[in-house]
């Protein structure tokens, strides 16, 4: 399991890209404690 902590008010392009193959994975994303599984 990967687990990134992002902040919403700055997320870099690079970290949204690696959000988006989470989700393609089959991966989750938990808020409100920002994050990315």
């Amino acid at each position: 399991m990967k687990r990134v902590k992002i902040s919403l008010e700055d997320l870099p392009d690079d970290l949204l890209k690696e959000a988006v193959k989470v989700i393609k994975r089959g991966g989750v994303i938990v808020y409100p404690t920002d994050t990315v599984y």
